[in-house]
């Protein structure tokens, strides 16, 4: 029995599919080549994948995506995209035959391929457990409900390639940070790095950007890849701790930069509230957790100067011989703290509270013993928050 050169697809409607079956015959017909027979193969596969994706799309949890165009599961980086059909809602697509949309011009098996990867991904998206939406997202001044009960969100694996986020993911990460709140936070507090965020950006709020969807994000004026990529990667380490805390759903989270949070911690601790930090405390819980912050912000060379005023590690070093040290000016290093400032007023907004407490509690309660305790705590408020 050979696969003949002219095999007729005949199309045949099963109860709750469509099915493509090829006709087999020998008699007087010469074999298929090879090549042409690895086409014909390559065409009943992808039948056969269209088969299984629009069954899966029509089980009840995929109904409330129906509504959702194609080009919702599209990638930056995607390549042969059967254009005429990514405006159509998947909904429709899966409603229709499969010999209907090869006939579409400008359509052949690339584009069919092309198509079922998408169709393929919605399901795969789904698995991972992003909860599909049956309304658009209503405002509310500028929010949005939470995400369904029940919802299994997948463990994080490690920042993606933004080339690699769709809408459908963004959706995901947006849903769950609108519903802890976190949207109001702004993208220079919950960034892994300043150092990836344009300084335009520190201080604007995440709900900006959250209300616009990503291929939206990417059309903006002025806005290229490197934002991107620091926006993206600001909300999906924002939605990867808030996905881990969904398994413990009687607590909250509060989210800060690691260091900073460090030391709202220590701030809040009983201990510190009934008694005064010796200035070694003061070192280890509050100078060098600042200075962690700042090197992950700003880098090691201010991390270094910032250590040397404050005495991390060594003797307090004066401005000037710093300035010999490094070859640079005593006003470029001025600078260096006028960027410790600007990125502590992100990270930290309540540091500037904090340290007014902390100095008016040792100027009230303290004693001699204190007075070096208090000299760094006054050098700390004024180098990096004043």
């Amino acid at each position: 029995m050979t696969l003949v050169k002219d095999a007729d697809f005949v199309q045949r409607r099963a109860t709750d599919s469509q099915v493509l079956t090829v006709r087999f015959d020998n008699e007087g017909q010469a074999p298929m080549p090879r090549h042409e027979l690895a086409d014909a193969a390559h065409l009943m596969q992808l039948a056969a994948r269209f088969e299984s994706v629009c069954r899966q799309l029509n089980e009840p949890q995929f109904i409330g995506w129906h509504h959702r165009p194609l080009l919702f599961w599209t990638l930056r980086d995607d390549r042969r995209l059967p254009r005429t059909f990514l405006s159509e809602p998947i909904g429709a697509l899966i409603g229709r035959h499969y010999t209907d949309l090869m006939r579409t011009r400008g359509v052949g098996h690339k584009k069919m391929t092309a198509l079922v990867e998408l169709l393929e991904r919605a399901v795969q998206t789904q698995a991972l457990g992003v909860p599909p939406s049956t309304t658009v997202p209503a405002e509310s001044d500028g929010l949005w409900s939470g995400v369904p009960a029940g919802v299994a969100l997948h463990k994080p694996v490690g920042l993606h390639d933004p080339e690699r986020v769709s809408d459908a993911m963004w959706e995901e990460w947006r849903d769950l940070i609108v519903s802890h709140g976190v949207h109001r936070e702004t993208i220079g507090r919950l960034a892994p790095t300043l150092q990836m965020v344009p300084t335009t950006m520190w201080t604007t709020p995440l709900i900006e950007y959250l209300s616009l969807s990503l291929s939206q994000i990417r059309k903006m004026k002025a806005f290229g890849d490197k934002r991107v990529a620091a926006l993206v990667a600001t909300v999906q380490a924002a939605y990867h701790v808030l996905a881990a805390s969904c398994h413990a759903p009687h607590l909250s989270v509060s989210l800060a930069p690691r260091y900073v949070g460090m030391i709202e911690s220590w701030f809040d601790s009983p201990l510190l509230r009934s008694n005064l930090p010796t200035r070694d405390e003061l070192l280890n819980q509050l100078a060098c957790p600042l200075a962690e912050q700042i090197r992950c912000d700003l880098g090691d060379t201010i991390c270094e100067v910032v250590s040397r005023r404050l005495g991390i590690g060594r003797a307090v070093s004066p401005i000037s011989e710093q300035a010999e040290v490094l070859g640079l000016t005593k006003a470029r290093l001025y600078q260096f703290f006028e960027e410790c400032q600007s990125a502590l007023q992100v990270r930290w907004p309540s540091g500037p509270t904090r340290l007014e407490w902390m100095v008016h509690r040792y100027r009230t309660m303290g004693s001699d013993a204190n007075a070096s305790a208090l000299r760094l705590c006054e050098e700390i408020r004024t180098v990096l928050i004043a």
